[in-house]
């Protein structure tokens, strides 16, 4: 009989407060749960693994984002889970790509290039039968203050509810034929819906990092107000001590 394997999922943000934030308030706890993971069977998902490149793109350059995911597994006693599950130290070769096509395309600008490649893959997967649906996981951007996540089905293109009031039904001529007009729209289709997702996902970050920065700025306003409140008071109260001590020494003689 087998022994089953039991793994902690880890959250991105725990290796991202330990990595970027050395300041914040939980550091030496979230440190001291970190220095406590050769002890356990831990691990961390590849989708984990991409919030962790979003936030390190902003602080380190590709070389070092390279550095830093491949010596990540030897900073981190985790393992790694890749789309297909658990690989251990077999994944090494998945990882290296992993790895590589995240700094190489870290600050590349999004394309509808990369959203066809996205696109005929997963049309591949589906045609071939590798895949029997394909879905797409994003965030819908609806306000810079909310965002929603949408789970839509891909593949195959779902099929509009007819409306059986509308009339009866309208046969129309085609040029040129109907299957060459679906072989070549049915795959601009795909492409366009995944380009939307991405462009939905784009917006949704950048509006909630807008917000985000907002907000700190915000905060960061309201305390320096305090501070400089603060430091007026003891300023004054000093300054009254001072008169106070002169008067008191001026009456003494």
């Amino acid at each position: 009989m087998q022994k089953a394997i039991v793994l902690v999922l880890l959250d991105s943000n725990i290796f991202i407060l330990d990595r970027f934030f050395p300041r914040d308030s939980l550091y030496s706890q979230n440190k001291t749960f970190v220095e406590k993971l050769v002890s356990i069977d831990a691990a961390i998902s590849s989708f984990a693994l991409l919030e962790i490149c979003g936030v390190a793109s902003f602080r380190l350059s590709s070389e070092e984002l390279a550095a830093w995911l491949f010596g990540f597994t030897s900073l981190y006693p985790v393992y790694i889970l890749d789309v297909h599950g658990l690989k251990g130290e077999n994944c090494e070769a998945w990882w290296s790509t992993f790895v590589e096509e995240a700094a190489a395309n870290i600050a590349k600008k999004m394309t509808f290039g990369d959203a066809a490649d996205i696109a005929d893959a997963a049309i591949e997967d589906f045609t071939s039968g590798a895949a029997g649906s394909v879905y797409l996981v994003y965030n819908e951007f609806k306000s810079v203050m909310s965002q929603r996540i949408v789970v839509e089905r891909l593949l195959p293109i779902p099929r509009l509810e007819s409306d059986a009031a509308a009339g009866p039904a309208v046969d129309y001529l085609y040029e040129p034929t109907p299957e060459e007009i679906f072989r070549d729209l049915l795959p601009r289709h795909v492409q366009v819906q995944v380009y939307r997702a991405l462009l939905e996902s784009n917006a949704a970050f950048f509006a909630a990092q807008m917000t985000a920065m907002d907000a700190a700025t915000r905060n960061s306003a309201d305390m320096l107000e305090n501070l400089t409140l603060y430091m007026n008071k003891v300023r004054q109260a000093a300054i009254t001590r001072e008169i106070i001590e002169v008067v008191s020494g001026a009456a003494a003689t």
